[in-house]
């Protein structure tokens, strides 16, 4: 890391900034700082300024992690992306700007992968840290923290700690899931997965219902490297949760496969699929993305993969990087909800609830009118970060269409779905949040305390914020 690099005048402007699913809005002095010393000088503006400052990268959060209305936010995907990768050991270090489009496009080709990453390609590193991702195969290796050697955060005073789970773990669980209110982590040492070849071969297990479905895929966690089970939720009685379990490993691939084939499967599509112009596809699919539709939709998903499973066109063999990162085939994605919005929840349960805990999920949004457009359940593995979204636990994605949607119906269906998640010892996950009370955060994370006394240590003046922070966990420090 260079300090002492010439800096360039530091462009600061006003900005209208939106969440991932534009369903929030809000007005940001937005500086994008090039060099560690241009973004300690944005430090010092803001502390001078008195304005508070939250870090972002692309933008990628449901919520209001990411968001810091009538204050600072700072961009910082020009700074440095990757530092070194040694292919033999495996260890990479990257700066803030680092995607996980940069880290695949250094190590994937020497048969390097990154472990519990999300489906796109554009989250920063950093980003995956703060908000502690998951991937299908945390149930192995755990959320993305526990892929993180160690890091450089730079906190409020300018003070560059080095921090890792050994020589100060307090601070380190705390950094991981700690959503960017800590400092300004700067650097990250990686510790990468040895793989056979870039290629996996994926194939699917039908299940008749949710009971089916908990067995069969703690099952096929146990037996396989990558699991996720997309089930339907707006049926009922025995046939409730019906679906498919999609598998994944590693494989020894006897294609040939060039550089090429690798880079274009890191590049973002044009068109939907390579066929579709985006534009055109949102205003045709748009209509289709609603309550009812989507009831009859999930049948016929089913029944065509269930047809390809019984032919055996379940199985393929492709690479990884076409497998996880679906999204960079479907660019525009979230326009299929404009523009109304949409809401996007994944609640967690603890696996000791199991089919029971799901049954009652289903229900309760059947009862209510909230059944999930599109639902998909993972398991997952405990760790020991304050915030973390974290358990030997289930988690089911919930995706809700904001048309004709009023938000009292809304609030008054989360307090229930929150009573269920507590009744079966859940969680919310945070970087997908907007609806928690800070009351909901404290029963739910009661770790905030112990955070609370970290951030009073490493930032008293409170500089590094977000409108998430001020409307949860700042409320409970005022209290």
């Amino acid at each position: 890391m260079v300090d002492n690099a010439k800096s360039k005048p530091l462009d600061l402007k006003w900005k209208t900034i939106y969440s991932y699913s534009e369903t929030i809005k809000t007005k940001s002095l937005v500086g994008t700082p090039e060099t560690i010393l241009e973004l300690k000088l944005l430090i010092r503006q803001a502390i001078r300024e008195n304005l508070t400052i939250c870090f972002r990268g692309p933008g990628n959060t449901f919520g209001e992690v990411v968001l810091n209305n009538n204050h600072m936010t700072i961009d910082t995907r020009k700074l440095e992306r990757i530092l070194s990768w040694n292919k033999d050991s495996g260890v990479m270090v990257v700066g803030a700007g680092a995607t996980l489009r940069d880290v695949f496009e250094t190590c994937f080709s020497d048969n390097w992968t990154l472990s519990a990453i999300p489906g796109c390609l554009d989250v920063t590193v950093v980003g995956a840290i703060s908000n502690n991702v998951h991937g299908k195969d945390s149930v192995h290796h755990g959320n993305f923290g526990d892929q993180v050697k160690s890091l450089k955060i730079l906190t409020a005073n300018e003070e560059i700690r080095e921090v890792s789970s050994k020589n100060d773990p307090d601070l380190f669980n705390a950094v991981i899931g700690g959503m960017g209110l800590l400092g300004a982590v700067i650097e990250v040492t990686l510790n990468l997965k040895k793989i056979k070849s870039p290629y996996v071969e994926t194939f699917m297990i039908p299940v008749k219902n949710i009971e089916e479905c908990v067995v069969l895929l703690d099952q096929a966690a146990k037996e396989n490297d990558f699991v996720v089970c997309w089930v339907d939720p707006f049926l009922k009685g025995k046939k409730m949760g019906r679906g498919f379990i999609k598998c994944a490993n590693w494989v020894e691939s006897s294609q040939n496969w060039d550089r090429k084939e690798l880079d274009k499967s890191l590049l973002d599509s044009t068109h939907i699929f390579g066929i579709i112009p985006p534009k055109i596809a949102w205003f045709l699919f748009r209509p289709l993305f609603f309550r009812k539709t989507m009831k009859v939709l999930n049948v016929v998903n089913y029944w065509l993969q269930w047809t390809l499973y019984k032919l055996g066109f379940d199985r393929s063999i492709q690479l990884f990087t076409d497998y996880n990162f679906i999204l960079r085939k479907v660019p525009k994605v979230k326009q299929v909800y404009n523009p109304y919005g949409a809401i996007e929840l994944q609640p967690m349960i603890s696996a000791n609830f199991g089919a029971t805990a799901f049954r009652k999920l289903f229900q309760l949004g059947q009862n209510c009118g909230f059944e999930s457009l599109l639902c998909v359940i993972k398991k997952h593995q405990k760790d020991n970060y304050l915030f973390s979204y974290s358990g030997d636990s289930y988690s089911i994605g919930w995706t809700i269409h904001l048309k004709n949607r009023k938000m009292a119906e809304i609030l008054d269906f989360n307090k229930k779905l929150l009573d269920l998640q507590f009744k079966f010892k859940g969680k919310t996950f945070l970087a997908k949040d907007t609806l928690l009370t800070s009351e909901q955060f404290s029963k739910m994370y009661p770790s905030y305390k112990e955070f609370l006394k970290i951030k009073t240590q490493f930032d008293p003046e409170g500089t590094f914020s977000s409108d998430y922070y001020k409307k949860t966990i700042h409320q409970l420090n005022v209290l």
